[in-house]
């Protein structure tokens, strides 16, 4: 892990210094909730360069008027995901276990829905081994 490799509005700080871990993907996924709850990226700018530059400071607000509804909960989870100094970032698995996460996720899931899910994945994987001829 030590390409620069990713899409500015995506791409973690430490990403850039070309110096990462697993947890550069916690930070990308910080920002598309990020955009799904606000509307517009964290880091923005006139070109890629701009963006690049924004996002290595770190620096974003959580205060804007679209965020004024919005949970004391989410916002700490976003923080948390998005912190600059990826060894205090949370983890995969910190997050599943964050307050936000485990009160939207329902306890209960639909078996049906479920097993429909499972035969899509069974048919794509096969659909991809059609096209994908075997390297020895």
């Amino acid at each position: 892990m030590n390409k620069e490799v990713g899409t500015a509005y995506y791409i973690a700080p430490e990403v850039i210094n070309l110096n990462y871990t697993e947890k550069c993907d916690i930070w990308s996924i910080g920002v598309i909730l990020y955009i799904m709850i606000s509307g517009r990226p964290p880091f923005d700018g006139r070109n890629e360069s701009e963006i690049l530059k924004r996002v290595s400071t770190g620096v974003y607000s959580l205060e804007t008027p679209e965020w004024k509804q919005t949970s004391s909960a989410v916002k700490d989870l976003i923080s948390k995901m998005m912190e600059v100094d990826y060894t205090k970032r949370l983890s995969a698995s910190q997050c599943l276990e964050h307050a936000w996460i485990k009160k939207k996720v329902k306890t209960s899931f639909d078996q049906e829905l479920s097993l429909g899910a499972l035969d899509n994945l069974r048919n794509f994987t096969v659909s991809i081994l059609r096209y994908v001829s075997p390297v020895f």
